[in-house]
């Protein structure tokens, strides 16, 4: 039934649940899997330094790797033989998920249903709710 699932990621506990959804279903349906990260740098537009700006830029972007190789780790940890691709991203976290889907014919998107903010324990995230709203593919939350 599904082609590619794509398990966005931010390196919350919400995502590695949600890859672990996703591997249940590749593996029933023989999906690939597009896990993304998406790094937004919005807030660094008030800063002047360039030197500064590049810096946090790299931290970011570690952070990222670090946060696709956890949910690497899970979808391996299974020991299912599954074909797995990773992409990290700068950019709105919503905005560059709903392009992702559309780029990438994305036929699921199994996502987190909030990131690692005190606040989204009580809400769905807004990033989730973006995409549920905005998304031409089906998309399943995980809490």
């Amino acid at each position: 039934m599904y082609k590619k699932i794509m398990i966005p990621t931010d390196g919350s506990e919400h995502s590695k649940r949600a890859a672990e959804h996703a591997i249940w279903i590749a593996n029933s349906s023989g999906a690939d899997i597009l896990v993304l990260n998406v790094f937004e740098t919005s807030s660094l537009n008030p800063i002047r330094s360039r030197e500064l700006k590049k810096d946090m830029k790299e931290l970011w972007k570690e952070d990222a790797r670090e946060n696709l190789k956890d949910v690497l780790k899970v979808l391996k940890s299974n020991g299912l033989e599954l074909n797995v691709d990773s992409q990290i991203k700068e950019g709105q976290p919503a905005e560059k998920i709903l392009e992702t889907i559309d780029n990438e014919k994305v036929d699921l998107v199994v996502i987190g249903s909030s990131g690692k903010h005190a606040l989204d324990r009580f809400f769905i995230g807004s990033v989730a709710e973006k995409v549920v709203r905005s998304s031409k593919s089906p998309v399943m939350v995980i809490h």
